[in-house]
């Protein structure tokens, strides 16, 4: 008949494998959820295809750093703000960037001109 083992028996390499491990996975977690932040598109009628996005809070590029067709999460101020927007300033927005730092746009009624 075996001997049932308790915690005194309890392997402190295992617990030490454990412990490791847990820190690991919670220093990552930490990590993560300091660094980015999940965005969701819950409006009716989307100008974007995508509905969910996950937004690098650290990384602010600068407008050179911004290629055509990047997107972009912004912070509204109150000027951004219409009146009667369903939106309050502090809202963030993810927006595609379709021109870039010298490029030349014309606008008709046809829509944009590269």
């Amino acid at each position: 008949m075996t001997q049932k083992k308790t915690i005194k028996d309890f392997n402190w390499k295992i617990g030490i494998k454990v412990f490791g491990l847990c820190t690991l996975i919670g220093s990552g977690y930490a990590y993560a959820s300091q660094r980015y932040v999940v965005g969701l598109d819950t409006q009716d009628h989307r100008c974007l295809d995508e509905w969910f996005y996950v937004i690098d809070t650290w990384k602010k590029p600068a407008a050179d750093d911004v290629d055509r067709n990047d997107y972009i999460a912004v912070v509204l101020t109150a000027d951004q703000t219409p009146a009667n927007a369903k939106w309050a300033p502090g809202h963030v927005m993810v927006k595609r960037a379709v021109a870039t730092p010298g490029d030349v746009v014309s606008i008709n009624e046809d829509g944009a001109e590269f």
